[in-house]
């Protein structure tokens, strides 16, 4: 009974490693300055504006979005969908523009596969109400580099994200448990076989 218990133990680790693994592979190998495949939204209300788009890749996702305080009210006006059901639950999200800021870009991101299970929060950059801008660190994750986005006026980092998406990390685990318990079985599998036909 220990012994089938150490092995659902240790199955399960090695399936929560290599689940790890893959989300950090996904970070470094997987980027988005070249994909179409993006969702858009774009809302002005008489105090401000936003701008957001989710991008979505194999293993990856990235939302980004923009916001600023207008000086002068304006009209209300929103195309696509609204800015804040493109933001998923597990960011930790301030609808609310900082009062000290006129203008804000902030960029998140999530990997995993088959689910996405680990993500990180950068505020990239952020004008303050005198006109300096500032560059904020990164939330929940290792920086490895900086590159720019294509299409961004600002500088995205390449980050191994580190806070966890619980459902999706479950759900990974047991299935890269199920393939590691698998690919540990199937030689002595094989080998019944082989001795089964040879009448051993």
């Amino acid at each position: 009974m220990k012994r089938r218990l150490f092995k659902l133990v240790l199955f399960f680790l090695l399936g929560a490693i290599v689940n790890v693994a893959v989300a950090w592979g996904s970070s470094v190998f997987i980027g988005f300055e070249e994909t179409i495949n993006y969702i858009r939204a774009h809302r002005r209300s008489p105090v401000s504006t936003w701008n957001i788009e989710t991008f979505h890749r194999i293993s990856a996702f990235r939302v980004k979005w923009f916001r600023s305080r207008k000086l002068t009210p304006k009209v209300y006006y929103s195309v696509g969908p609204l800015p804040e059901d493109l933001v998923p639950t597990w960011i930790r999200y301030d609808p609310e523009l900082n009062e000290n800021r006129r203008m804000e870009f902030w960029d998140a991101e999530a990997r995993g596969w088959p689910l996405l299970v680990l993500w990180s929060k950068a505020a990239t950059w952020y004008e303050a109400l005198d006109g300096t801008s500032h560059r904020l660190p990164i939330e929940g994750g290792i920086e490895l580099s900086l590159s720019p986005f294509a299409g961004s006026m600002a500088i995205i980092p390449k980050v191994l994200p580190l806070r966890p998406i619980w459902p999706g990390f479950a759900i990974n685990t047991i299935f890269y448990a199920a393939i590691v318990w698998l690919m540990w079985l199937s030689p002595f599998a094989a080998r019944r076989i082989i001795r089964h036909k040879r009448n051993l």
